[in-house]
């Protein structure tokens, strides 16, 4: 009969699994796993789930634990994760992911899942770049490797580490090489349903390239200057484009998802009018800001777009981000120093109210 040991050993081998790595996933030193090996000391009961899903065997196997559905209950688990995650609630995030993957110490989705998480809870970037890096070395699944490149690429931009971006962006698809331009291009081929989905999703991805690209160009400055590259008229026709673009598109209004992006347009333009001693432009510019903070934060994620374009789209729910709602970050930047010159306004007044009504924080 064959000793748990020597399955263990079997189960290692067979996976390319050297005793420093199986010490290192249990929290272990590899003298233990050698004693376990040559049956001179048996795993404790509380290692042999762990060993199960490390191994990936059945339920017939190290005392019968059931990883049948192994992957099943991973996928579970990230569900639950983005429960977290979308209610802004990073850092308990992370903490459960911690949790599952000491129980699944070789998932490397759920690696991904708690880079994620830290990246967005502010954590250390040697954690993220371990996790990530370890997934780049081990994975194969293309889905997986590529949020672990983009979550790495993001840690790094906010250590201005230009370099690690550079390195990594090349392992990424080219926008003309992804999954979303194969699809539109053999669109003609599926099913009337499938087909309205895959231009949809393919329209709106590009809709906020174009939209994200204006509001980007007229926020952007010269290097190392505080100088913009555009003149405030171009800057507000850049705004005022990527507004009325976007509104060419949701003409009922019915942003849903894509409100934030207006919103910011409309409060990029509220400054540069301010600037300009434009007090009732800025006052129009910022109340239409409010009404799409108060959109997206009000918003049914169940509800279908009615605008031609995306007629029968459903965009899902919305990430709470830790600062608060849409409505609660866009409060907090009313009381920067730029608004001081309408800050006695009865309209000012009332958009502050407005937006209190909606304003939420995390629970």
């Amino acid at each position: 009969m064959t000793t748990i040991g020597q399955t263990i050993k079997t189960l290692r081998r067979e996976r390319g699994i050297t005793q420093e790595q199986l010490a290192e996933y249990l929290g272990l030193t590899p003298s233990a796993i050698s004693q376990w090996e040559t049956d001179r000391v048996l795993p404790d009961v509380s290692q042999i789930p762990v060993l199960s899903n490390i191994f990936g065997v059945s339920a017939d196997v190290l005392l019968g634990i059931d990883v049948d559905h192994r992957e099943e209950a991973i996928d579970t688990i990230a569900e639950e994760a983005r429960k977290l995650y979308y209610a802004g609630k990073y850092g308990e995030c992370a903490d459960y992911l911690r949790g599952q993957l000491a129980v699944y110490p070789t998932s490397h989705k759920l690696m991904t899942e708690l880079a994620d998480a830290l990246l967005l809870s502010g954590g250390g970037t040697d954690e993220i770049v371990k996790l990530c890096r370890h997934v780049l070395a081990a994975s194969t699944d293309t889905d997986v490797r590529d949020r672990a490149v983009s979550t790495l690429c993001y840690a790094y931009r906010n250590d201005r580490n230009v370099g690690e971006i550079r390195a990594l962006s090349p392992q990424m698809s080219r926008a003309y090489c992804s999954r979303e331009e194969l699809l539109m291009n053999c669109a003609g081929l599926f099913p009337e349903d499938e087909k309205k989905k895959i231009i949809h999703d393919n329209m709106n991805f590009c809709l906020i390239r174009v939209v994200d690209g204006m509001i980007r160009f007229a926020s952007m400055k010269h290097d190392g200057g505080d100088d913009y590259i555009f003149t405030d008229s171009e800057r507000m026709e850049l705004l005022r484009s990527a507004i009325a673009v976007t509104n060419s598109v949701y003409v009922d209004g019915d942003y849903f998802f894509d409100a934030q992006f207006v919103e910011q347009a409309y409060f990029d333009l509220a400054e540069i009018q301010l600037a300009r001693g434009e007090y009732d432009g800025a006052l129009d510019s910022l109340e239409a800001a409010a009404s799409c903070a108060v959109h997206f934060d009000t918003y049914d994620p169940d509800a279908p777009h009615t605008s031609p374009a995306f007629r029968g789209c459903v965009d899902g729910g919305w990430i709470m981000d830790e600062n608060g709602n849409r409505s609660r970050q866009l409060l907090d930047d009313l009381d920067g120093a730029a608004f001081d010159a309408v800050r006695g306004d009865d309209r000012f007044a009332r958009i502050k109210t407005k937006l209190a009504s909606y304003a939420k924080m995390p629970e």
